[in-house]
């Protein structure tokens, strides 16, 4: 006879059997097989999605920097050209040196085309040429344009050279160092001149911190010192002086 679950066996002499079922009729399993699958499944769409994006971008930027070269390359021909039409007319008469001195003009316009695109080049060489250049975090370069009347615009850009494209996030202090009406030295954080400015930062390869300030009455600035503090236990502070040039 078959026994049912909480019978005990008759006719022992040993202690009393009971039976009790590991079954739970009518209870569904528990889903923690199917939440596994499903966490599986979202961390690897995650890592997809995050190298597609990665991908896309490092091929802009590879777009980008082949645009560049050609217009190096199409500007540097032009100049050659230009040089030599300069050389034809400068044998000519009064009339064919002013065309000249509007040919010299041009040159002098295209080679400026010319230095820009060279550290445009350099630019994108640095960020898509992991091999030449240091790994890591790096301040690229800090510019200011004036706009009169003690204002300025300014462009900060960090850049990163990284193997597995991972971005890094962190902030970005910039001290503008001087004088002040009284001759005496001063220190004056950014945010203090730009209220805008917050420093915190996020890319993969590269980004721009920009904005504008104005410089305090009678304060003479200097240098400007930039320090980049990424986060993450082992990651490693950046910092880098400029001269006040303007």
């Amino acid at each position: 006879m078959p026994l049912k679950p909480g019978a005990a066996v008759k006719g022992s002499s040993q202690d009393e059997l009971v039976i009790l079922s590991l079954e739970h009729p009518g209870r569904a399993p528990r889903p923690r097989f199917w939440i596994l699958i499903l966490l599986v499944f979202v961390a690897a769409g995650g890592f997809a999605a995050g190298w597609v994006g990665s991908y896309r971008l490092l091929d802009s930027l590879q777009t980008e920097r082949d645009q560049l070269l050609r217009d190096l390359s199409r500007n540097e021909q032009t100049i050659t050209e230009l040089t030599q039409h300069v050389g034809i007319l400068e044998k000519g008469g009064e009339v064919d040196r002013y065309a000249a001195d509007s040919v010299r003009g041009s040159i002098r316009s295209l080679e400026q085309q010319v230095d820009d695109l060279e550290r445009d080049v350099a630019f994108y060489k640095s960020i898509m040429d992991p091999d030449a250049v240091e790994k890591g975090l790096k301040i690229h370069g800090l510019v200011f344009d004036s706009l009169g009347e003690s204002r300025y615009r300014y462009q900060l850009m960090l850049t990163q050279v990284a193997d597995n494209g991972n971005p890094v996030a962190g902030t970005a202090t910039v001290n503008v160092v001087g004088k002040n009406s009284q001759g005496a030295r001063q220190t004056v954080l950014l945010n203090q001149l730009d209220s805008g400015f917050t420093g915190r930062f996020r890319f993969r390869y590269f980004q721009e911190l920009s904005g504008e300030l104005v410089l305090p009455d009678g304060f003479v600035p200097q240098t400007v010192n930039v320090v980049a503090q990424p986060t993450g236990k082992k990651s490693r502070r950046v910092e880098q002086t400029y001269d006040w040039t303007l």
